[in-house]
């Protein structure tokens, strides 16, 4: 797990703070990668990432940026 929490932190941290991470495809949904709230799903992959490893990076920049987005709706301004 360490591998993982080093190659995708913004992945891990969203697991550890809001959601889950799914991997594989089945018969209701082919994305090979779903990051989900209980409430929402946040992101799947598409047929532009063939692969997993594919995916799981593009997964990574997209939760770097919904994270700092979460981040900047919970500060408060005084």
């Amino acid at each position: 797990m360490k591998y993982f929490e080093e190659t995708y932190p913004n992945i891990s941290q969203f697991i550890a703070d809001h959601g889950e991470l799914y991997l594989g495809n089945d018969i209701y949904n082919m994305s090979l990668v779903t990051l989900a709230t209980e409430e929402a799903v946040i992101w799947q992959s598409s047929s532009l990432h063939p692969s997993i490893d594919q995916a799981l990076d593009a997964a990574e920049l997209v939760m770097k940026e919904w994270l700092a987005s979460s981040r900047r709706k919970m500060m408060v301004v005084y």
